[in-house]
């Protein structure tokens, strides 16, 4: 089951958080320890995609948890182009964004999304795409970050596990949006 590695971790020295509990019983204290590691399994945790003959799908291991709204389908890439559909939009990747692909091929490419998230808080994203491509033999990603709704697109570089630095599109901004179009559904 997705997300059912986490733990909580409670260390058994003086000053920690089990030495605090001590004096209300092992058992009790056991049963707010794992009441406490329930609270933290329930962080969101984005859906993992998999790319099928050009579809991008929800990955085996989500299947039972997630279906996709029928809103963003299909929801292609082609890696050949760099061309990205969800739903009634495409959006055909201009030669900056391109260059975020190493020319040689070496690269891994993930691809997450979520659309289950509360998005209409303010400052929360919308429901988004996530594509990373990690080059081979470096130490960090890019990801490029579409909102499922207009095919907008931010880009971040990023290194190991920590978020990454945004790269500013501003003056790639007009062209992007020209580069997305709408089309009719399949």
């Amino acid at each position: 089951m997705p997300g059912a590695g986490m733990m909580l971790y409670v260390r058994g020295n003086r000053g920690s958080m089990w030495g605090m509990m001590k004096g209300l019983g092992r058992p009790l204290a056991w049963v707010l320890a794992l009441g406490l590691g329930c609270l933290t399994a329930s962080a969101h945790e984005d859906t993992m995609l998999e790319l099928k003959d050009g579809k991008l799908v929800v990955s085996e291991e989500w299947r039972e948890f997630r279906k996709m709204p029928e809103e963003y389908l299909p929801m292609e890439y082609d890696a050949a182009t760099h061309r990205v559909r969800v739903g009634k939009r495409e959006m055909r990747m201009i030669e900056f964004l391109k260059a975020f692909f190493p020319e040689d091929g070496k690269y891994k490419i993930s691809f997450s999304a979520s659309w289950y998230h509360d998005f209409e808080s303010p400052g929360s994203l919308p429901p988004y795409l996530l594509i990373k491509i990690e080059p081979e033999g470096r130490q960090f990603r890019y990801e490029l970050l579409l909102n499922m709704k207009e095919l907008d697109v931010e880009v971040e570089l990023g290194g190991g596990s920590s978020r990454g630095l945004p790269v500013d599109l501003s003056e790639w901004r007009e062209e992007i949006r020209k580069s997305i179009t709408v089309v009719e559904k399949k």
